[in-house]
């Protein structure tokens, strides 16, 4: 048994949203829900996720997603601010110990007046977009499909904000999380979210962890990849299992005194796995 940091969530699972209210966890488990999305930005009023607070929820089953939000309106200001931003958010992820490999959403929480203002969003998206996956993350979008079409280039996860007009039917997007409507759980407000489609979040588990060789797919290979990454092998981090990644696997067996067959086998886990 191998202790990874992420677990895979089915289609329709319940998750909720939420910044400055603190509900109870026990609470939440209660009421179904599995993960949360939470805040990184430059609040130092409460807003933003912590290390003690990390514990708490992963001491309580629930799993961990993390979206940016610093101001509202700090999309408009374009690529300068969307490059400064990306770069804050990874920082801050990777103090709190936050996988490579999971998305940091990027947060677009309103629609756009005319197309001076979509050039800006995209513009920021694409520049926050970069320091995500320059770093091993994914970049997810929170917002609706109307400026995702115009970014979705940047964007690897989508969050659907539950404000319906910012989403016309028109544009098919197939967003993997949905947020609902508001409630109150545990003494705090919350947005309600479902899973469309399986997603992986951060809650560490034991595991039996599959053979990996060229040619596969998946989480598990973007988890090794980020893994590898961490060492400073200049990898793609794609979740395929490619040439590129073979020779890597096969440099770092090599390094560990592994034999060198370019397949992610239970000892190469064990040995990823102190990394």
């Amino acid at each position: 048994m191998t202790v990874i940091p992420t677990t895979t969530l089915p289609p329709k699972t319940a998750m909720c949203d939420y910044s400055f209210s603190r509900p109870v966890l026990g609470a939440l488990r209660g009421a179904g829900i599995k993960a949360v999305i939470r805040y990184l930005s430059y609040s130092v009023n409460g807003k933003n996720l912590t290390a003690d607070e990390v514990t708490k929820l992963h001491a309580a089953g629930l799993g961990i997603l993390v979206v940016w939000e610093n101001l509202k309106g700090d999309p408009l200001s374009g690529a300068a601010l969307g490059a400064q931003h990306g770069a804050e958010a990874v920082r801050q992820a990777q103090t709190l110990g936050y996988p490579a490999g999971l998305p940091i959403f990027c947060a677009v929480d309103f629609d756009t007046l005319n197309s001076v203002q979509t050039q800006q969003v995209v513009a920021y998206v694409g520049a926050f977009s970069y320091a995500c996956r320059s770093n091993g993350y994914q970049t997810g979008f929170y917002g609706g499909s109307r400026l995702w079409s115009k970014c979705q280039q940047f964007v690897d996860v989508k969050c659907r904000a539950a404000a319906s007009s910012w989403s016309p039917a028109s544009i098919v997007w197939s967003p993997e999380i949905r947020q609902g409507n508001t409630t109150v759980i545990g003494g705090g407000s919350v947005d309600m979210d479902w899973t469309t489609i399986s997603v992986d979040v951060w809650l560490p588990q034991s595991t039996d962890l599959p053979v990996l060789q060229q040619g596969s797919r998946g989480n598990y290979v973007r988890w090794m990849q980020a893994t590898l990454a961490k060492l400073g092998y200049k990898i793609t981090v794609d979740g395929v299992f490619g040439p590129q990644t073979r020779n890597f696997v096969i440099w770092f067996q090599t390094s560990r005194n592994l034999p060198p067959t370019g397949i992610v086998d239970q000892a190469t886990w064990t040995e990823l796995g102190k990394i």
